[in-house]
């Protein structure tokens, strides 16, 4: 798994079915033709990224005087959050979304915002929301009778 300015994970495969709303190409291992499957999220870390740089901006600022890293801020506030976000949901797709849905035109949705959440859990939420996409994305390679082996 890879969870940078996107989100992705692979699946290695000799079987030549693949589900057909994910990124799949020839994969050189040396033992002959395997293939590899790559659900993608179009923003992963990109999330977060955008909360410090929208909403942390004075921590942000004070980084070189504090010593603090605002992703370890960042982080903090939304460990303090529980599984949940407290019924806060994110659809995380503020750049669009590649796989199962492939619309550039998808756009982002904060769905039940309430006076009790923080932004702790607007950051919570968006790291569970790059979650659930992609166990979507995983979800329909398992029902595509993919066998899935946990290495």
């Amino acid at each position: 798994m890879n969870l940078g300015t996107c989100g992705n994970f692979g699946i290695l495969t000799t079987d030549t079915h693949f589900p057909d709303t994910m990124i799949n190409f020839n994969y050189t291992s040396g033992s002959g033709d395997t293939y590899i499957i790559v659900p993608t999220t179009t923003t992963g870390g990109q999330l977060i990224r955008y909360m410090r740089d929208n909403f942390y901006m004075r921590e942000k600022a004070e980084e070189k005087i504090t010593g603090t890293d605002t992703y370890d801020l960042i982080n903090r506030e939304a460990e303090k959050v529980p599984p949940g976000s407290e019924g806060l949901i994110v659809l995380p797709f503020l750049m669009g979304e590649r796989t199962p849905i492939w619309d550039v035109y998808a756009r982002g949705v904060v769905f039940g915002l309430s006076l009790h959440h923080t932004r702790g859990h607007v950051v919570r939420a968006m790291m569970e929301s790059v979650a659930y996409a992609l166990y979507d994305s995983f979800r329909i390679i398992k029902e595509s009778g993919k066998k899935i082996d946990h290495r």
